[in-house]
Order: structure tokens, then C-alpha cells, then sequence
């Protein structure tokens, strides 16, 4: 304010001394003016004088002419006069007066004088008073009288006493304050008539003491003035200093300091109440931003004691502001372990003690609560506190509720170890368990027992009861299972209706004497839902984990392939993988055999044979062969189809396989048109293709690039797979017959299938399951199950194609029943596709060999 109150002074003495310098400057030149005033004054009163002087003159002339004019008669005596010299002149004829009053000097050339006049008479006419220049240094004042067309002349020459004027040649430079006036006879030549003005002396004038006295006084009041401001400004700033030290940091209402009519201090006041404002709105800003957010705020001074804390504070801890307030933040937060009180009050001391060498902030820490009757669990971070000077001042702790996250962690943790119905762990808990059981028993020269086990008729519980009653069985179960198996043994939900069990440290006897039990358990249990009883029951598939098991893997398979035999066998058995078991060791294969199929696949190892379908009797119109399919090795030997089929099957690869075949077969037909009218080929589509939504896209498109006679190809599908899917088979069967394929229905008398099924399977063949025929000749009841299929395949308008045709008996026998075609050993054995050749070049060969 002092600061402010001296710019103002300074700038008001500046303006001062300005005001005053100009003031000045607005006298002098207001003298100036004044002085010049004066002097015109003195020149116009000085010319009034000379006027008058003139006016005398002339005068004085008039009256001598007058007086010449009556005394002209007599003699006239201008002896009296006080001019130099006089003259008369008549007009028009310019000549002297008879008596004439000249008077002339003697110094002067009395005709020049006369030449001189009389231009003045010639040039005026009329009574007329000036100067004229007589000759060099010769000036005199002519005054003329002029009546009756004379001219009577005075004059005076200068200087002259009776004239009382002095005239000089007119100089700027020297008279600028004289009385001017031009000569009669050359009016360009003027006269200056010197007028005689008092010295001005500017200091003693008036107006200088008035400008003194004007500039004292002003210098005296502004002193009053600032002697008057600078009290009332110091009371001001003294009844402000007061109000500014009343506001206090932590009232809730918006203070202002009052209005004050003192210039400089009411601007510093609104400033205060404009900063005032401004600081409520930013702490209410604050307020409502702390208050607004969901965790807890609180600092401290520098030994922990609470000077804030927001409205959150109180939703997590269950007190007052005053049982908050003013109270060290260890003891007021209600930790359920004891030691984190002290934790806490040794973490704020080390962050007060090494805030300049860290960053200034604490590493979050998790503790527990007391709330009431529930624990939270709280998330804790603090950070330094600093004032404007960068001075440490206290600390701010930031509590965050994590009692939901905490729970939802250890829920979600729970859910990725744990199955949610049955409480076991799960399948990803399972394998890391098996991971460890494999790693261990290798390293540690351990033993330990896998079982995997396959509840049967869950799914007819589960479709018929509900998924309800279905979770609810698999937790029974499971808790079964759980209850015959030590601490240290894992049991496991590792799929829909499957279980996993590891006994760890255990042998093959041992566990075998637990899993009996078990499945004894497993055979009294019965289900009780919805007032119905249900029994269940259990396949056992077990293997032992030793050092030599190469990895878990490997034991995941054999205990599976254990599991799937029990299976095989009926419900409620058990079995121990055994490397000798030639069907477990099969099954154990079969995902190499997967791997080897997609090499296969990729790599075109596959090779596609024949073989002929003949008619019994005579010639058919078109040849008929059946595609079939070989694999080769790795040392290029061909399998058969009833080596890696199975493995194909399980792993869904025969959609795979069938696409492949049908890209190979329509290919081989296209590029043999010659065989378009003489061949069917017969191709096999698996379930699973009957399934694939994309497969008639897929046949359709292939054709229709590469083109053939779409009669040329015939679809095998078997009875089993076509009745398992019976309305898709359908529609796929009825597309590709509108489209010109045909279809056969293979393996039919297999399924035990009703009749009925044929009216649903449009299809232009049906191939008589080879079981029957084979013992056709021997078994009466396959031969009338062979002739009741033929017969009604024939009223339905289908032929009849049997397999395993192995013999002529057999042959006889199926021309007896009225079999159309057969199909076999008997007929021909298998062949390469690419050694096809029609049986009508080979006939017409061996005729001509023969």
C-alpha cells in the first residue's frame, strides 16, 4: 500500500512540475501578447498624435490661403508663418501666383523645390497633408490647401520644432514599433515615425507575482493534500490490515473486507474482495471435488495429527469429525491387526525423515478395517505436503475401499482354480496339478496314480431333470469323490460329465483299492429330483505316473484311453491302462494319428483306389466303381481305412478327408471325358459332412468350375450317419439330386433301422450291409434279412448293391434273391485309381489276347 501511495505522490509531483512548466509557457506567452498590446496601445495613441499634428498643419494652411485669397489686392506678408517655406500655384496653368508667399531656404534649388510641389499638386487636387522627399537627406511635411483651383503649399522640414515629428527612412529591422506612412509623391518609399516606448520589464510586472503566488499556493495544498491522504490511506490500511487478519482459513461462508472511499486502498479492498471470492470458489471447487470422490482424503500435520479429512473419511471409518480432528491418524484408524498401527506410525515418520532423498510418496499398502460388524479392506497411499516456499508442512493419506475389488479378486481367483458347481478345481487347475505330478515323479524318483472317470446317464438326468438337477448331481458326485481322498490328493471338474483324481505318493494298489470303493459308492448312490429317483453311474480309466512317463500328455491319454475302454465295456467299470492291450494301445494312438492325418492333408499323402461295383446278371448301362481311401507313411506304405478312420472320427477331421476326395475325384472324372457316359463313381460322405452347413456350396462350386455330368458321381451316405441326421441328410440329399447327383445309402441293415427310414432317404441305391451277406450262404436269417431289405428297396424303386461279396456261392446266392449289384473280394479286389480301366477295353483285351 506505502509502495502504491508513493508511485502516487511521485506521479503527482510529475504531473506538478508539468503543470507548472506549461502554466509558465501559457504566461510568457500571454505577457508576450500583452507587451505587444501594450505597445500597439503607445503606436495608435503616438499616431493620434501625429494625426493631430497633421490635422494642425493643415489647418493652419487652410486658414493662411484663406487669408492670402482676401489679402491678394494688397500686399501679403507671410513674414509671421513658422513654416520653411510656402508656395502658390494656379490651375490649370501651373503658374505662380501673382503675390506669391514664397519662403524658401536658401540651401534649397528653388525650381527642383517648385517641380517637387507641384506633382503634389497634380497628383491631389484637394487638401492634403504628408511627407515628401525634397532631395537626398531633405525630407519635409507638405500640407496643401486647395480652393478655386489654387494651390496653397506650407512646408516644414525636418526635424522642426513647429512639426514636433521626426521622420526617418523606414527600416524593418529598426522601428518595428513606429508609426508608418507613405510618401505623396512616391507612394512605394514609406516613412517610419520613431515613437518613443517605455522599457517593459517582465519581472515587474503583475501577472509574474500572480503566476509566483498562483504556483506557492498549489505547492502548499498539494502538501495538505498529501499530509490529509496519506492519514486517511494509513487509516485505511490499518482498518483493512484488521478486517484481512479476521478471515479465517476454515470459515464455511464467504467473507469480504468492507468498501473504503480512499483512492487506492477501496481498489486494494475490491482486489482482496475479488481474490477473497475467487479463493471461495476454488476451496469450494475443492470441497466438493474431495467430497464428490469415493475415497478417502485426510492430512496431517508433520507428526500426524489430522487437520482434514473429506466426507468419504466418515463412510469408511465410523466417527465424528471431532473424534477425527486434532487426533493422530494411527490411532484413528480401526486396524483388525494391531501391528499395523505401529507400521503406520514408523511409515509416516521415515517419509517426514527422507522427503528430500525420495520422491515424497509411500508405496501403496493394503490393510484391514473394522467397520462395525464387516472388515473392508483398504488400499493406502501417502504422498508430502508442501507449502508456496516448497517448506514440508504434512502429509496427505489417500484411503481407497477395495472390499469389493478384494472380493471379486479372490472370486475371480477362485473361479480360475475352482469349478463353480462342483467346488473342485477345474481343468486348468487340473493339468497344472498333473504338470507338477509328471515333473515331480521324474525328478524326485515319485510315484503317484491318474484316474479319469466318465459318469454315464448323466446327459439322460441333466436333458430330462433339468441343468438344475444336472449341477446339482455333479456337485453329489464330486463330493464323493472328495470324501475318499486325502488332503494332499487333487480331485477335479475337467469337463461336462468328466472327473480327474491324482493320489499323490501313492501306488498303482492303493489306488486301485480307493477307486473300488468309489465306484461301489457310485453304484448304491441315487439321485432324488423332483420326487423321482435316478441311479448313475461311473467309467474308471486309471494309469500310473512313474519317472518314466514322458510327459503329462502322455498320461493324460493312457488314463483316457483306459477310461474309453471301460466304457466300451458297460456302465460301471474300471480299468488300468496296460501297454500291451492292443485296443487301448490303439486308442491310446489316436492323437498321433490326428497329427498324421493333417500331415497327410496338407502334404497330399492320401491315395485314392477302386473298386468295381458289377450288376449280378448281364450288363448294366453305365460301370460302377467305389471310391476308397489309402494313407501313406512316412516309409510310403499305404494303411488301410480302419487305421486312422477312428482317430479321424474322434477328432472330427472326416469332414477334412471327404473334401479332399471329392477336389481328387472330380478332377480325375473331368480330365476323362471319355469316361462320362460309362462310369459312376461312387464317393463316401462321413456324419460329420452331413452336418457342414457349407458342404453343398462347396460340391456345387467345384463343379461348376471344373464340369462334368453331375449324374457321373454318386454319394455314399451310411444308414447310421443318415438317420442320426436325418431331416440335414435330407435336405442335402434333395439339392444334390436336383442338381443331378445321385445317392446311395450305405451300410443299411447295420443300424437295425425301421423300414420307414427309407421313404425320408431318397436315394437311388442301397447298399446291403456286408455282415449279412457274408454269412448269407450259411446263416438262413442273414439270407431273408438280405432278401427283406432287397424287397423293399425294390417296392420303393431303389436297387440293392451287396458287399462282401467274397464268393460265386455268394454271388448265386444274391442272383436267386434278385440283388442288382454286388460288390467284393470276389468281384475284384481294391486298385490306384490311376490304373482304372473300363471293364469294356479290358474285355475287349482279353479277346484279343485269346
Amino acid at each position: 500500500m506505502m509502495k502504491a501511495l508513493q508511485r502516487h505522490i511521485i506521479f503527482a509531483a510529475i504531473g506538478g512540475v508539468i503543470f507548472f512548466i506549461l502554466l509558465g509557457l501559457a504566461s510568457l506567452h500571454a505577457l508576450d501578447k500583452w507587451q505587444n498590446s501594450y505597445r500597439l496601445q503607445i503606436v495608435h495613441s503616438q499616431a493620434k498624435y501625429v494625426q493631430q499634428v497633421f490635422d494642425k498643419l493643415l489647418v493652419d494652411t487652410q486658414y493662411q490661403h484663406g487669408l492670402f485669397l482676401r489679402q491678394q489686392v494688397t500686399s501679403y506678408n507671410p513674414a509671421h508663418l513658422e513654416a520653411d517655406f510656402t508656395l502658390c500655384f494656379s490651375q490649370p496653368e501651373r503658374t505662380k501666383c501673382a503675390i506669391s508667399p514664397t519662403s524658401m531656404p536658401a540651401q534649397f534649388d528653388s525650381q527642383q523645390l517648385e517641380r517637387k510641389l507641384i506633382q503634389v499638386v497634380d497628383r491631389y487636387n484637394t487638401d492634403k497633408v504628408g511627407i515628401v522627399q525634397l532631395a537626398k537627406q531633405q525630407i519635409a511635411i507638405v500640407a496643401m490647401s486647395y480652393q478655386n483651383e489654387q494651390a496653397f503649399i506650407q512646408g516644414y522640414l525636418l526635424p522642426h520644432q513647429g512639426a514636433d515629428v521626426t521622420v526617418e527612412p523606414f527600416q524593418i529591422g529598426v522601428h518595428t514599433n513606429a508609426y508608418v506612412t507613405a510618401d505623396l509623391i512616391n507612394p512605394q518609399a514609406k516613412w517610419a515615425i520613431p515613437v518613443a516606448v517605455a522599457p517593459f520589464s517582465f519581472y515587474a510586472q503583475p501577472v509574474v507575482w500572480l503566476a509566483g503566488l498562483i504556483c506557492l499556493l498549489s505547492a502548499l495544498m498539494s502538501f495538505y493534500i498529501y499530509l490529509t491522504h496519506y492519514k486517511k490511506s494509513r487509516q485505511s490500511l490499518n482498518r483493512l490490515t484488521a478486517e484481512v487478519s479476521n478471515i479465517k482459513a476454515n470459515d464455511e461462508s464467504t467473507q469480504q473486507v468492507g468498501s473504503y472511499q480512499v483512492e487506492g486502498v477501496g481498489e486494494l479492498a475490491g482486489s482482496i474482495n475479488g481474490m477473497l471470492e475467487e479463493l471461495f470458489a476454488a476451496k469450494e471447487f475443492n470441497k466438493v471435488t474431495l467430497n464428490s470422490i469415493g475415497d478417502a482424503v485426510i492430512t496431517t500435520d508433520l507428526n500426524g495429527i489430522v487437520t482434514y479429512c473429506n466426507s468419504t473419511t466418515f463412510k469408511i471409518i465410523k466417527a465424528a469429525e471431532t473424534d477425527i480432528v486434532g487426533k493422530h491418524i494411527a490411532d484413528v484408524l480401526p486396524f483388525v491387526e494391531p501391528e499395523d498401527s505401529k507400521r503406520l506410525r514408523h511409515a509416516l515418520r521415515d517419509l517426514v525423515k527422507n522427503a528430500e532423498q525420495i520422491d515424497g510418496a509411500s508405496e501403496r499398502c493394503m490393510h484391514r478395517i473394522n467397520r462395525e460388524l464387516e472388515v473392508l479392506y483398504i488400499e493406502k497411499h501417502i504422498t508430502t505436503l508442501r507449502n508456496p516456499a516448497k517448506e514440508l508442512v504434512g502429509t496427505v493419506m489417500v484411503l481407497r475401499d477395495m472390499t469389493q475389488s478384494e472380493r471379486l479378486r479372490k472370486k475371480l481367483n477362485f473361479q480360475a482354480s475352482y469349478d463353480v458347481v462342483t467346488k473342485l478345481l477345474n481343468r486348468h487347475k487340473f493339468e497344472e496339478m498333473l504338470n507338477e505330478s509328471v515333473h515331480n515323479a521324474k525328478m524326485e524318483q515319485r510315484s503317484h496314480v491318474l484316474c479319469l472317470i466318465d459318469l454315464d446317464r448323466f446327459k439322460l438326468i441333466n436333458d430330462s431333470a433339468g441343468h438344475a438337477a444336472g449341477d446339482q448331481l455333479l456337485y453329489e458326485v464330486g463330493s464323493i469323490f472328495r470324501s475318499y481322498l486325502r488332503k494332499t490328493d487333487v480331485c477335479a471338474r475337467i469337463g461336462g460329465d468328466e472327473y480327474g483324481i491324482i493320489l499323490f505318493d501313492a501306488h498303482l494298489e492303493h489306488g486301485l483299492t480307493i477307486f473300488e470303493k468309489i465306484l461301489s459308492q457310485i453304484k448304491e448312490y441315487r439321485f432324488i429330483w423332483g420326487g423321482k429317483i435316478h441311479s448313475i453311474g461311473a467309467s474308471f480309466g486309471i494309469t500310473q505316473i512313474t519317472s518314466d512317463t514322458h510327459n503329462a500328455a502322455e498320461a493324460r491319454r493312457e488314463a483316457d484311453a483306459a477310461c474309453y475302454m471301460a466304457k466300451n465295456i458297460g456302465m460301471n467299470n474300471l480299468r488300468v491302462f496296460d501297454v500291451n492291450n492292443e485296443k487301448l494301445n490303439n486308442h491310446h494312438q489316436a492323437p498321433r494319428w490326428a497329427a498324421r492325418i493333417n500331415d497327410a492333408l496338407v502334404n497330399d499323402k492320401f491315395v485314392l483306389f477302386f473298386q468295381r461295383i458289377n450288376p449280378t446278371c448281364g450288363k448294366s448301362e453305365r460301370e460302377h466303381i467305389e471310391i476308397l481311401l489309402r494313407m501313406q507313411d512316412k516309409d510310403g506304405i499305404l494303411l488301410s481305412p480302419n487305421m486312422f478312420l477312428p482317430a479321424a472320427e474322434r477328432f472330427r477331421l472326416t469332414p477334412k478327408i471327404d473334401r479332399w476326395v471329392i477336389k481328387r475325384v472330380f478332377r480325375w472324372i473331368s480330365s476323362r471325358p471319355q469316361l462320362w457316359q460309362k462310369v459312376t463313381l461312387s464317393v463316401n460322405l462321413s456324419g460329420e459332412s452331413l452336418n457342414d452347413e457349407k458342404l453343398f456350396s462347396y460340391i456345387i462350386d467345384l463343379h461348376e468350375k471344373i464340369g462334368f455330368p453331375p449324374e457321373t458321381i454318386c454319394f455314399e451316405v451310411t444308414e447310421t450317419a443318415a438317420v442320426a441326421n436325418l431331416v440335414v441328410g435330407r435336405e442335402l440329399i434333395t439339392k444334390l439330386q436336383a442338381h443331378g447327383f445321385t445317392f446311395a445309402l450305405d451300410d443299411f441293415g447295420k443300424g437295425f433301422s425301421s423300414y420307414s427310414y427309407l421313404q425320408n432317404l431318397p436315394a437311388e441305391y442301397v447298399k446291403i450291409d456286408g455282415g449279412f451277406v457274408k454269412q448269407m450262404t450259411e446263416n438262413v436269417r442273414d439270407r431273408e434279412i438280405v432278401r427283406s431289405i432287397h424287397q423293399i428297396s425294390a417296392v420303393m424303386g431303389m436297387k440293392t448293391i451287396a458287399e462282401y461279396v467274397e464268393d460265386d456261392s455268394i454271388l448265386e446266392a444274391l442272383r436267386e434273391i434278385g440283388v442288382d449289384y454286388a460288390q467284393g473280394f470276389g468281384i475284384q479286389k481294391p486298385a490306384e485309381l490311376a490304373s482304372f480301366i473300363p471293364i469294356e477295353q479290358v474285355l475287349n483285351e482279353a479277346e484279343v489276347e485269346t
